[in-house]
């Protein structure tokens, strides 16, 4: 009988912002959304009070910006990390901080191992250290 080996890595699906908020984006219009960075919502340009408000400011280059928040993972929650794994991402944040996660082999072989349980290997080191909590032992 001819044993069949499991594997420990899932196809991570990544749901992007622009997944996530596609109906309202549709509904708004591609050049006209702003989000709201104090009510935490998705809106349209006109109804930003103040351009500092949104997350897309500064103005010169809220095109830019809104293209890359519409292809950046949507997180809705914060990632768990022990302090271990959290201080280990801070060592790999100062030397780049940009790097995905996926590009690192020993952040991978540990998420392999059982490490890192939680964390879409799309995310840069900044962006995971960004949403996450941790232990503080």
């Amino acid at each position: 009988m001819e044993k069949i080996k499991e594997s420990n890595t899932k196809d991570e699906v990544v749901v992007t912002n622009f997944d996530y908020y596609r109906n309202q984006i549709y509904e708004i219009g591609i050049n006209d959304i702003a989000f709201d960075e104090e009510n935490e919502k998705l809106c349209n340009c006109r109804d930003i009070k103040q351009c500092g408000d949104c997350l897309f400011y500064p103005y010169a280059a809220c095109d830019s910006n809104r293209l890359a928040w519409c292809i950046k993972p949507h997180l809705e929650r914060k990632f768990y990390l022990s302090k271990f794994e959290y201080d280990l991402l801070v060592v790999y944040a100062r030397e780049s901080p940009s790097i995905r996660f996926q590009k690192c082999q020993i952040l991978m072989h540990m998420k392999k191992e059982g490490h890192f349980l939680d964390i879409p290997i799309v995310l840069t080191i900044n962006e995971i250290l960004e949403n996450c909590v941790w232990d503080n032992f």
